[in-house]
């Protein structure tokens, strides 16, 4: 009888979109205008074997990390990411850095992405980069205050000392790796952009953008630690490598240290193309124009809700009440189906029945 009703439920879904233009989370999006073969030209020297549960070989890696308190960011950069995705050459790890955020992430339905998704603690991933032992934060102090991880304290820096390590993991099995912190929103096609900025050019070792600030003051390049193509070339995994040993020696910041060694590398910068300032914009920029930017970055500013608030007075906030079916403890367990929540359903229901034209259709881009 379950079977029946959730194939009810997805034929019912199905319809709406179909008959009522009613764009739905679980609803088909538009295919991203690139294609994956452009994407694999500008990806050197891989094979991609991961060798890892729930995981294909030939697809690049999408990689998100989340921590304890950020999940409701982890569900709008999903929900903003989800149409610019594509199957055919793309896979998606979900690195939670606890146990605790590992159980909050299971509660978010993936399947609606069409990808392969592979949802990692992070202590699964040793043998990363450093030959030192791979570290783990002491979470206790911050558990029981039961909060978001607070910029600047042990645990973020023991957080970011980890992300070398766990995209060293994946280099290191021939796989692009592309990282996107979990406060960047995808306005458009972000693959498009790395495409674009590409032609007629040679593969880089790295894509990412300039995190400068708003213009007062010229730092020179420095590429933020939060948005990066990694190609698994030698340049790519030498730098990634030395990213992961200076991290594991001094618990720190991941963006500083990261573009140090970029620049005693051999080539320094110019082994990384920087995508378009007037498309991909970080904290500071999205401030001054921000309407037609492929990417928004919500950095440069402390603070979870301060965060929050920036995404949504630019509506780039989307409520994740309707990504997450909250489940008894008697009915999880890790390969359990995530169903759509029962306040969608209730309002596809009420489109349906109102569908004389007197209803607007319901967007979760509202």
């Amino acid at each position: 009888m379950a079977a029946f009703w959730r194939r009810y439920n997805q034929c019912f879904r199905v319809l709406s979109c179909l008959v009522l233009g009613v764009v739905l989370l679980d609803c088909p999006t538009a295919a991203a205008g690139f294609d994956c073969d452009q994407l694999y030209r500008i990806s050197q020297n891989w094979q991609c074997r991961p060798k890892f549960p729930k995981m294909q070989d030939g697809k690049i890696i999408i990689m998100v990390q989340v921590s304890d308190g950020w999940v409701d960011f982890l569900e709008n950069w999903l929900s903003f990411a989800r149409p610019h995705l594509k199957s055919e050459c793309m896979q998606l790890a979900v690195i939670a850095d606890d146990q605790t955020t590992m159980d909050a992430v299971k509660l978010i339905d993936f399947k609606s992405t069409g990808l392969p998704v592979s949802l990692i603690l992070a202590n699964e991933l040793k043998g990363g980069a450093s030959k030192k032992k791979f570290i783990r934060s002491n979470t206790d102090d911050i558990d029981k205050l039961n909060l978001p991880t607070p910029y600047g304290s042990k645990k973020y820096k023991d957080d970011m000392s980890m992300r070398p390590q766990e995209i060293s993991f994946f280099l290191r099995k021939g796989c692009p790796v592309f990282f996107s912190d979990i406060d960047v929103v995808w306005r458009g096609d972000v693959f498009q952009e790395l495409v674009n900025q590409n032609a007629g050019k040679k593969e880089a070792n790295m894509y990412g953008y300039d995190d400068f600030d708003d213009g007062s003051v010229d730092r020179g390049k420095e590429l933020c630690g939060g948005f990066i193509y990694f190609n698994p070339t030698h340049w790519t995994m030498k730098v990634v490598n030395e990213w992961a040993d200076k991290l594991a020696q001094e618990h720190d910041t991941n963006q500083g240290p990261l573009n140090e060694i970029i620049k005693k590398t051999g080539g320094g910068f110019d082994e990384v193309q920087f995508l378009s300032r007037e498309k991909i914009l970080n904290g500071k920029t999205a401030q001054l124009h921000w309407a037609q930017a492929t990417v928004v970055h919500a950095n440069w500013m402390i603070g979870k809700e301060k965060k929050k608030q920036f995404l949504k007075d630019r509506g780039l906030w989307h409520d994740g009440a309707e990504l997450v079916r909250h489940r008894d403890d008697a009915s999880r367990d890790s390969d359990v189906e995530v169903e759509v929540t029962d306040k969608l359903l209730d309002k596809a229901a009420a489109v349906a029945v109102e569908s004389t034209g007197h209803t607007a259709p319901i967007s979760h881009h509202a």
